[in-house]
């Protein structure tokens, strides 16, 4: 089974990375794992299921971040009970609910095929996309708190990066997005 993490600081772009993602699949419904809430989307040609972590909506706060939390425990066993399936469908997440190296490290230590791809920005789109998000939300995130979110996404990729998991991806255009997300898309599905 193949697992699809994706992570990067705030801002950088990864609820949009996403939905970009699973744009061209069909939804097949939602369902829950206790707190964990997830979906099944379908490929037309070939036929295809990937299961998606999270809530994605139109809120600026999509994915992972719409999850409790206290979540990782039962993602955890979600994956696990996956596993004991005989054709388990590949799961993609994104967000810093999950995207730590403990959960990552189960992912890998059970048997899947693991990516993580740590999405980055220059500094100007990512004041830039910050900036768009404050006049949509209302009010920024704290520096000390976007601070301790760069430097875990730092350990989370080194983590990574050492055990040969690791894809670095800029997305400072929706063009670049768009590639990428298409070309883990075929990756995932495969």
């Amino acid at each position: 089974m193949r697992i699809l993490i994706v992570g990067g600081v705030p801002g950088v772009g990864k609820t949009k990375f996403m939905r970009l993602l699973i744009e061209p699949l069909i939804s097949a419904g939602v369902a829950r794992h206790g707190l964990l809430e997830y979906t099944t989307y379908r490929q037309i040609n070939p036929v295809r299921q990937l299961i998606v972590l999270g809530k994605y909506g139109t809120d600026t706060f999509a994915g992972t971040d719409k999850l409790s939390m206290a979540v990782q425990p039962y993602a955890q066993t979600f994956i696990a009970k996956q596993m004991d399936l005989l054709d388990a469908p590949p799961v993609a997440l994104e967000g810093d609910r999950l995207f730590n190296i403990p959960f990552i490290d189960l992912c890998r230590e059970i048997g899947n095929e693991v990516k993580v791809l740590t999405l980055s920005a220059t500094p100007s789109v990512l004041a830039e996309r910050r900036a768009a998000r404050v006049a949509v939300v209302g009010k920024g995130q704290n520096q000390s708190w976007l601070n301790g979110r760069e430097t875990k996404v730092k350990n989370v990729s080194e983590f990574a990066h050492w055990r040969k998991l690791l894809e670095p991806v800029c997305v400072d255009t929706l063009e670049m997005a768009e590639a990428a997300a298409e070309k883990h898309r075929v990756w995932v599905l495969a």
